[in-house]
């Protein structure tokens, strides 16, 4: 009879489990197709910014050149994009893995670790982190890309910025991946304008071609973010939902063993009923 309660628990246990794991599922699918749609749009924003800033820059005097970055700047940025959260596979450890076996060997330079569970596994192994950001969710990214770009932009000096994240190229598959920007100068020279830009510039060409440019360096590490995110939900939804139908296959033989012994309780109770009648 003990054997019946002990496995009558366990099963309360495991449909508990599979009922967590079955709604972040859902969960991560809800949030997975906003971050799609946020993915779209933000897309559509890159491409205005990239065609203002040819155009600008199209349009400056012959005698003077813009430089695309400050080619004096020697320091390189490393960012590295995990995950807050577990429950997602192994999305942090090959992401960890490919940055120690692929990108560290091949870049130097300082590191911005993102999301709690990459921190840990780099202060596990002692590597070196100039800052990090243990939050990275759909609702804060924003700002921590603006907080970014303050310091990419700031007296830091970078002439290379390398993120290192997961990028999914499937629903089903997220690798890890690495994107190269180039920061943009925040020293221009002054130049003559085109005087096509005296009507489409007010009041400076060189000052709307600055602020354009942190706003494109802006939205490339949102987009980056995004993906991110997105190969996160996919990679966490694959694991609740293999999760989901482990539990279901347990369930099965545990109700199946249940039922044998709750049957065969039932039988030597009617045997020995029996054998007292006799």
């Amino acid at each position: 009879m003990s054997h019946i309660i002990q496995l009558k628990s366990r099963i309360k246990t495991v449909e508990s489990i599979q009922k967590t794991t079955h709604a972040m599922r859902l969960t991560s699918m809800s949030t997975h197709a906003r971050l799609i749609k946020q993915k779209s749009a933000l897309l559509l924003y890159s491409q205005e910014l990239e065609q203002a800033i040819t155009n600008i820059r199209n349009m400056h005097a012959p005698s003077n050149e813009i430089p695309q970055t400050c080619t004096h700047y020697t320091n390189t940025l490393i960012i590295i994009l995990g995950s807050q959260k577990g429950l997602c596979g192994s999305f942090n450890t090959r992401l960890f893995r490919y940055y120690k076996e692929i990108i560290a060997k091949k870049y130097h330079g300082s590191c911005i670790v993102i999301g709690k569970k990459i921190i840990d596994l780099f202060k596990q192994n002692q590597s070196p982190i100039l800052h990090q950001y243990t939050n990275i969710t759909p609702a804060n990214i924003f700002g921590l890309v603006r907080e970014l770009c303050q310091h990419i932009l700031g007296k830091s000096q970078y002439a290379h910025i390398i993120v290192v994240s997961n990028h999914p190229q499937s629903f089903f598959n997220q690798k890890p991946s690495v994107a190269h920007i180039t920061p943009p100068c925040t020293n221009l020279p002054e130049f003559t304008a085109n005087p096509e830009l005296k009507g489409l510039c007010d009041p400076n060409p060189k000052i709307v071609l600055e602020y354009i440019e942190s706003m494109y360096l802006q939205a490339q590490l949102e987009t980056l973010f995004l993906n991110s995110l997105v190969a996160e939900y996919s990679a966490r939804f694959l694991s609740m939902d293999s999760s989901t139908t482990n539990a279901e296959k347990l369930l099965q033989g545990m109700r199946r063993d249940y039922n044998k012994l709750r049957q065969a309780a039932i039988t030597n109770e009617l045997l020995d009923l029996m054998g007292g009648m006799f």
